[in-house]
């Protein structure tokens, strides 16, 4: 087979240079996130509002990016998900969960380590707490009453302290959304993930309902864009889609109603075509053959360019249902090595 290969107008490593320099100004001209999209060959910016467009273009430029190089477009802003929903032991991946202070969120990957640490890798915003200033604590499951549905302590949530020029204005930023939990009994410790009754696709609603449980977890897989991936969450269950983009540096609400971001997540991976909702953080994210799944990432959040893409659940809880909605994940080496400092294995 001839492999042909096409001519760029920028090398890559031009374009990652350039979207380091652009990520300066993530927080101004209400730009959201920035990626060096390696498929269109350009800087891609996210601006919040048509109106910045124009304005982000031009301080880009200003700051000595060039004017070809640069893909400024709307794009929806990130918010964090915190909101199969009953009792699980062992737990595994896809369960629901719950902090001191009633936030809902997702048990994301089951793990264990050379050091004999056995817990759980979920979203480092499910600690109780403001985001970002690494707090501990107990995590229960479904919910925190009575105190004997406690399984795990917290043990390991970096402070979001990077600084770094991808950072832009925002003093709190991380490399990674995730944190990890150990269990207080290993008997509670198995490595799977729970699988419904059925998949939403196409934006579609996923089911809830507990069907079994994958527990061949061979190995963790890569990621890239145009890849297949799946996740299972708390509120919209088991859905999946496509991954479009890959290490976008994103400005993140805490919530959908907010009106400005609070923090950037540096090198966010994003998924379209699939529901995500509120609690769904900190689910597992992965790839799947055939009856074995490969993990790549844990979701920490979702967005949509269009508000009325937002409706509440049963539950009352914002989800996002319509042709606009994404979700954002961290790829599991940059959550082990890179923000948690410590390698975990989800493995079977």
């Amino acid at each position: 087979m001839r492999v042909r290969s096409q001519a760029t107008a920028f090398a890559f490593s031009t374009l990652v240079a350039g979207a380091s320099l652009a990520s300066q100004r993530l927080g101004s001209q209400d730009i959201v996130l920035v990626d060096a999209d390696e498929a269109n060959n350009r800087v891609r910016v996210g601006v919040a509002k048509p109106s910045g467009i124009e304005a982000a273009t031009e301080a880009l430029v200003a700051l000595g990016l060039d004017r070809g190089m640069l893909q400024v477009e709307l794009a929806p802003v990130t918010s964090l998900m915190v909101t199969l929903r009953q009792s699980f032991r062992p737990m595994g991946g896809g369960i629901q969960i719950q902090n001191a202070n009633y936030g809902l969120c997702t048990v994301g990957f089951n793990v264990s380590n050379y050091m004999a640490d056995t817990g759980f890798v979920t979203a480092g915003h499910c600690a109780p707490g403001e985001p970002g200033m690494g707090f501990l604590g107990p995590l229960y499951q479904p919910v925190n009453t009575p105190s004997t549905n406690q399984v795990a302590n917290i043990e390991l949530n970096p402070v979001w302290n990077v600084i770094d020029p991808q950072c832009g204005t925002y003093s709190i930023c991380a490399k990674s959304d995730a944190l990890y939990a150990r269990y207080i009994s290993p008997s509670a410790w198995a490595p799977k993930v729970a699988k419904t009754s059925s998949k939403g696709v196409n934006y579609g609603a996923g089911s809830i309902t507990f069907a079994s449980w994958w527990t061949s977890i061979p190995y963790v897989a890569g990621e890239y864009v145009g890849q297949s991936l799946e996740k299972v969450g708390r509120t919209t269950g088991w859905t999946g889609g496509t991954m479009i983009t890959s290490c976008e540096n994103v400005a993140v609400k805490l919530t959908v109603t907010d009106q400005y971001p609070h923090h950037v997540t540096l090198c966010a991976h994003r998924v379209s075509g699939s529901r995500v909702g509120g609690g769904d953080s900190g689910s597992p994210v992965f790839s799947r053959r055939a009856s074995s799944i490969y993990p790549v990432g844990i979701l920490f959040g979702g967005g949509s360019q269009n508000s009325q893409d937002w409706m509440p659940n049963e539950e009352g809880i914002p989800v996002c249902v319509g042709s606009g909605c994404t979700f954002v994940f961290s790829n599991w080496n940059y959550i082990t090595t890179t923000h948690l400092g410590r390698q975990f294995d989800p493995r079977s």
